[in-house]
């Protein structure tokens, strides 16, 4: 879909310059924290279903996706 290639695009267009300045071990460690985080939002399936809409599934599969594994 065009419009959620565009959105990604934007999205890690105004994310790099950030992500850049970042060592890599500090970048796992947000991306732990993050997940953690995620994983205990408490969403419901809709609040869920809402929120995954803006990840790229390709870099983050339902199987192990936090929101989606947590709301189970």
């Amino acid at each position: 879909d065009r419009a959620f290639e565009a959105q990604a695009r934007a999205r890690v267009a105004w994310l790099t310059p950030y992500a850049a300045a970042l060592e890599a071990e500090v970048t796992e460690g947000v991306e732990s924290v993050l997940e953690i985080l995620l994983a205990r939002t408490g969403y419901t399936f809709d609040e869920g279903e809402h929120l995954c809409r803006l990840c790229d599934e390709r870099v983050c599969p339902q199987d192990r996706c936090p929101v989606t594994v947590a709301i189970g």
